[in-house]
């Protein structure tokens, strides 16, 4: 039985950053709600967003519920629609 083994490519985490960052602006949170949200600090979340910090599983699957985006085309689609139209966002007061 023969098996066959598929490659994924991850993306680099400076576009899966700036993909995070698309998709917070066009929902209207801020770093700071989004940064409180995920229990980590402004800054941290700056850094995601950048790509100087690698994004813990737990974190990247707490944004893509609040962004209501796919996990697996965040980090993998060459072509992803950055566009927010999920169901999480923010309700201007």
């Amino acid at each position: 039985m023969n098996k066959t083994t598929t490659t994924v490519k991850i993306l680099p985490w400076n576009i899966i950053g700036e993909r995070l960052k698309k998709v917070r602006q066009d929902a209207g949170w801020t770093i700071e709600e989004v940064a409180q949200y995920l229990e980590i600090t402004p800054q941290q979340l700056t850094m995601i967003e950048r790509g100087e910090k690698k994004l813990k599983l737990t974190l990247l699957l707490k944004l893509c519920t609040l962004y209501n985006i796919d996990d697996w085309d965040l980090l993998t689609q060459k072509e992803f629609n950055t566009t927010y139209t999920g169901a999480g966002k923010r309700e201007k007061k």
